[in-house]
């Protein structure tokens, strides 16, 4: 779904929007979050340590720096220099901890986006950062007390973690040399290779949860130790994981080799081009759309119904994205179906979903599902026992949205063209709405021999 109608706007895919409704989709936040806040990414931030501590890049360090491996160059800066202090206060750590302190009155609509998108059923947040400042804190001061900070982490898992985790330690003031802090190729080993209480929380993480990676791009150092991690597990015999997804930023030019590229990492992007605005006024965007109550599936029903449909179907993405809703296609069996987007789709009113979304309806089939394997048909007189199936619940709550076309001479002509034969539960749906509700002479007449027993 695209929440803003912006050129190169992330297209949020409906199984995300689906997880996050249903409480299983974990943010995982990078740099990038933080970047409206005035803090650097991670180039920037070796950049601003050099310069602030006055420092020159040595030749195996500038090596790093190019090569994109800043974190191996942070390790070899602080262990050049850590021993010209005799105080013993760790000069790149306290650099670094300078650099990532956010100031009072920064931009934190991304954050507090996140954190709106992030919030659980018992008002709590359940999200992951990798990044040390004290940005959604800043937002949220009342959720202080649910932070979990590296190395102590929680257990990753459904109805017991609901906590915001800093991975990678949060800037405290009673650590100021930032010992705890994740940043030097040193400090990524000890989480993710040898110590890997940080492998062990991803695991855990991608074995529950769908998690949407947010604020990184395809080369970041926090990426390339992520999913090394991953594919160790994956050795160890781990397979259990949920498809994660990261959004992130690209050109028109590299989309193709990008796609490519975080796949390969067994990652699925969800690429924007453009703006970096194009991604966090659609994460705004989302969270007004779940603010008020209603899933983000109802809001698009709501949007695109009253809307006639314009063919072709197939290349009209407000009929794509409100087929795919009103199909459930996230759902993987029949007994998960709710049909609740059909639903708001026949109750619309003022106006009502127009006719013309009928042959759309026809062509896709998402009047004729059955409650078991085959089809159902509302209008075939040439397979009585198909008819005799139950509807599945998507189809029996649209039968219903044609009860506010029996005076619109489209539909009639459909039911002609069908071979005018009901289905008894669709019978049994019109006679007792005609009872109540009886349309004008004309069409009355016609309903009630469509539906009376000789047919």
């Amino acid at each position: 779904m695209k929440f803003i109608a912006r050129k190169g706007a992330p297209n949020i895919p409906l199984e995300l929007i689906e997880a996050q409704e249903t409480g299983n989709l974990v943010f995982f936040c990078g740099a990038g979050v933080s970047y409206a806040a005035g803090l650097p990414e991670f180039a920037g931030l070796v950049n601003n340590v050099y310069d602030s501590l006055g420092e020159e890049k040595l030749n195996p360090e500038a090596k790093a720096i190019k090569a994109g491996l800043y974190d191996r160059a942070l390790g070899l800066l602080e262990a050049r220099i850590i021993g010209d202090n005799e105080q013993g206060v760790n000069l790149v750590r306290r650099a670094i901890v300078d650099e990532l302190t956010i100031a009072d009155g920064a931009d934190l609509q991304n954050h507090k986006a996140i954190l709106q998108l992030s919030k659980t059923a018992n008002r709590k947040y359940r999200l992951v950062t990798t990044n040390v400042d004290h940005g959604f804190l800043k937002v949220d001061p009342a959720i202080r007390g649910m932070i979990d900070a590296a190395p102590k982490l929680p257990v990753p898992k459904p109805h017991k973690w609901t906590s915001v985790v800093h991975l990678h330690g949060i800037i405290d003031n009673d650590d100021q040399n930032g010992e705890q802090l994740i940043f030097t190729s040193g400090d990524f080993g000890s989480a993710y290779l040898t110590e890997r209480w940080a492998s062990k929380f991803v695991t855990e993480l991608f074995s529950h949860f769908t998690v949407l990676f947010v604020g990184y791009s395809v080369n970041d150092p926090v990426i390339r130790y992520m999913t090394d991690a991953i594919a160790a597990e994956r050795l160890r015999g781990y397979e259990v994981f949920k498809q994660p997804y990261v959004v992130a930023h690209t050109t028109p030019s590299q989309r193709s080799e990008n796609e490519n590229t975080w796949r390969a990492m067994g990652i699925e992007p969800v690429l924007y081009t453009y703006s970096h605005n194009n991604l966090y006024n659609t994460l705004k965007e989302w969270g007004n759309y779940i603010r008020d109550g209603l899933n983000a599936k109802a809001r698009i029903v709501i949007k695109e119904a009253p809307v006639a449909p314009l063919p072709p179907y197939d290349q009209n993405p407000s009929v794509i994205q409100l087929i795919d809703v009103l199909s459930e296609k996230t759902k993987p069996n029949q007994e998960n179906v709710t049909g609740y987007p059909a639903k708001i789709f026949s109750e619309l009113d003022n106006p009502p979903a127009p006719i013309e979304w009928l042959p759309v309806l026809h062509e896709k089939g998402l009047l004729s599902i059955a409650s078991q394997s085959n089809l159902v048909s509302p209008v075939n007189c040439s397979s009585y026992e198909s008819n005799l199936l139950s509807p599945n619940k998507i189809s029996f709550n649209l039968w219903y949205w044609l009860l506010r076309h029996l005076e619109n001479d489209t539909l009639i002509r459909w039911i002609i063209d069908q071979g005018s034969c009901l289905h008894p539960g669709l019978k049994s749906i019109i006679e007792r709405h005609i009872n109540s509700n009886p349309p004008q002479e004309l069409y009355l007449r016609f309903w009630k021999i469509v539906t009376s027993q000789i047919m």
